[in-house]
C-alpha cells in the first residue's frame, strides 16, 4: 500500500528519527538490530534513506566496530529479503519502478540546482536555527566530537542538508523532502540554545530572532497558509465518497490516489506514476501503453472522472463521451487544500455504438 500513499515523507521521517533515537539512547546487540530494521523499512519507504546509513555506521564504528558491522550486515540482509518479497509480489514491475525509471529520469538531473539548498532552505526560513546550531557546534567543538551524542546529531543534521541538496537536482523536487532536516533541527536547537545561554550578549538576540523566525512559519506571503480541515469540509468529503460508492462498475479517477480508496473504488492509476513508467521507453513501458489503449478501446471503465488538471484527456478518449459535470456548489471544500485544482467533476461514459 505504500505505493498509493500520497506523501510518504512523514513515514520516512518517523522511521529515521526512531532508528536514530534507538541508536543514541540504547546500546547492545538488540538495539543495533532494531535500528537496522527501522533503517531497512525507511529505505523501502524512500530510497533516499540510504544516505542516513552514513552517520549511523560512522558513529557506531567510532564507538564499537563490531556494532557497526552488525548494523550494516543486518540492513543488507533485510534489504535483500525485502527485495525478494517485493519482487515475488509485483514481478518485473518492481524493478521497473524502483530501478529502471530512476535511471531514465537521471538524464534530467540538474547539478546546478544543488547549491540552492542554502538559499532556499538552510539559510532562508530556517536561517536563525541553522546559524544557532552551527555556532553552537563549532563554539563547543572540543566537547562535541563525533563520538559524542551531540556530535552524532550534528552529523545527521549535515547529512539531512546533503539529502535536500541531492533532491533539488530532481526537477520534480518539493518541500516535503525537508521533513528529516526539520525534525533533526527541532532536536538540536534546544541543545544548542541551552549551551549558548552561557554567551551573555548572544542569548537575547538569538531568542528574539527565533521568535521572528517561528512567527514567519505561521505567516509567509510566498507560501500557502496552513489549512485546518473544518467539519463542513469533512461532511463534503463524505458526500463525494458516497457519490463514488453509488456508481456501479469500474471507475477511473485519473490523477487521484486516495479518493478512489475512500470511495471503495480501485485506484487504477496516478498520472505521474504512469508518465514515469513511460519514460524509459523500453519493452515494459511499451507494454503498459498498449494496455492503456486496450482498456479504453474495450471500454473497461464504466465511468471516467476527470478534474481541471486533466480535462484535456476527453479529446483523446474517442470511445468515451462527457455526459455531465458534477456540481460542487454544495461541497464546501477549499480547493487549494486538495492535491489537484479541484475534485474530479467531468463525468465520461462509454459511447454508444
Amino acid at each position: 500500500f505504500s505505493f498509493d500513499i500520497a506523501r510518504i515523507d512523514a513515514l520516512l521521517c518517523f522511521l529515521l528519527v526512531l532508528a536514530m533515537a534507538i541508536t543514541v539512547l540504547r546500546s547492545g546487540t538488540i538495539s543495533v538490530i532494531g535500528s537496522a530494521m527501522l533503517m531497512a523499512l525507511a529505505i523501502f519507504t524512500k530510497q533516499q534513506a540510504f544516505i542516513y546509513l552514513v552517520p549511523i555506521t560512522l558513529w557506531l564504528w567510532l564507538r564499537q566496530r563490531s556494532q557497526a558491522i552488525l548494523f550494516v550486515a543486518t540492513v543488507v540482509a533485510l534489504f535483500a529479503l525485502g527485495t525478494m518479497l517485493l519482487y515475488d509480489a509485483n514481478g518485473q514491475w518492481y524493478f521497473h519502478y524502483v530501478y529502471t525509471i530512476p535511471r531514465a529520469k537521471a538524464k534530467l538531473y540538474g547539478y546546478g540546482r544543488l547549491p540552492f539548498v542554502f538559499s532556499e532552505y538552510v539559510f532562508s526560513g530556517w536561517a536563525v536555527s541553522s546559524i544557532a546550531i552551527l555556532f553552537w557546534f563549532f563554539y563547543k567543538r572540543r566537547e562535541h566530537t563525533l563520538r559524542s551524542k551531540e556530535g552524532f546529531l550534528f552529523l545527521v543534521w549535515v547529512i539531512a542538508i546533503v539529502q535536500i541538496s541531492l533532491h533539488l537536482g530532481d526537477q520534480m523536487s518539493s518541500q516535503n523532502i525537508t521533513l528529516p532536516f526539520a525534525a533533526i533541527t527541532a532536536i538540536l536547537l534546544p541543545i544548542a540554545l541551552k549551551e549558548l545561554a552561557t554567551v551573555t550578549l548572544l542569548t537575547p538576540a538569538v531568542s528574539w530572532l527565533l521568535v521572528i523566525q517561528f512567527a514567519g512559519f505561521l505567516y509567509n506571503p510566498y507560501k500557502e497558509n496552513l489549512t485546518i480541515v473544518t467539519q463542513a469540509e469533512k461532511a463534503a468529503a463524505r458526500q463525494y465518497c458516497n457519490y463514488l460508492r453509488s456508481i456501479n462498475g469500474n471507475v477511473l479517477l485519473w490523477g487521484q490516489q486516495l479518493i478512489p480508496e475512500l470511495g471503495d473504488k480501485r485506484s487504477y492509476a496516478n498520472n505521474l506514476a504512469v508518465q514515469d513508467a513511460y519514460m524509459p521507453a523500453d519493452t515494459t513501458s511499451n507494454r503498459l501503453a498498449d494496455d492503456w489503449k486496450r482498456a479504453y478501446s474495450s471500454k473497461l471503465f464504466d465511468v471516467i472522472l476527470l478534474d481541471d488538471n486533466n480535462w484535456w484527456m476527453e479529446r483523446s478518449l474517442t470511445t468515451y463521451q462527457k455526459v455531465s459535470v458534477i456540481n460542487f456548489d454544495s461541497l464546501t471544500i477549499d480547493r487549494k487544500a486538495a492535491t489537484a485544482l479541484g475534485l474530479p467533476k467531468y463525468v465520461l461514459v462509454p459511447r454508444e455504438k
